[in-house]
């Protein structure tokens, strides 16, 4: 995924160098799983959204009591890898912030049902041209702002909630 971005960033950045693109659009990139969405988590949050910002594993804290004390998500600003580290920060980047965000499918030739892999869209916060909000025809939507010296992330189609990042 973090692959198909940077390639795809890069043909964003020549379409609009070449004038394809006039600098005032809005630009989205759009990365499937396809055949390997039955291998990719949604919940609690779509696998994009640990590509686009250094989400790592979930946690939950708790007390001797056995009560939820905290939850939230570890950081994880790199992917690690033979070869080198792949960062998880590009919608943190300025690097990206020609890009409006990115829009997220599992669903491939056989696994069509958006009930169960949900068509997403993930705003990048740092982007010089944004997609207004609640915009598009997506079972998902993700905005993220930044509180303080934390993000927070949430799903504008779901229920009312944050996701603490």
């Amino acid at each position: 995924m973090t692959s198909a971005l940077w390639t795809k960033t890069q043909k964003l950045s020549r379409y609009l160098a070449q004038g394809v693109i006039a600098p005032d659009e809005p630009r989205i990139i759009a990365i499937s799983a396809s055949r390997f969405g039955v291998y990719v988590p949604e919940r609690p949050l779509p696998m994009i959204m640990n590509c686009v910002f250094p989400i790592g594993d979930a946690f939950v804290s708790v007390d001797q009591a056995g009560e939820v004390v905290g939850e939230g998500f570890h950081a994880s600003i790199a992917i690690r890898r033979q070869n080198g580290s792949v960062p998880r920060t590009a919608f943190l980047d300025p690097t990206f912030a020609h890009v409006s965000g990115v829009l997220w499918s599992r669903v491939g030739i056989g696994n069509l049902d958006r009930a169960t892999r949900p068509l997403t869209f993930v705003h990048n916060p740092t982007a010089d041209v944004s997609l207004p909000a609640r915009w598009g025809a997506w079972d998902r939507e993700f905005l993220t702002t930044r509180e303080g010296d934390q993000w927070q992330a949430q799903d504008l189609l779901a229920e009312p909630q944050g996701l603490g990042l």
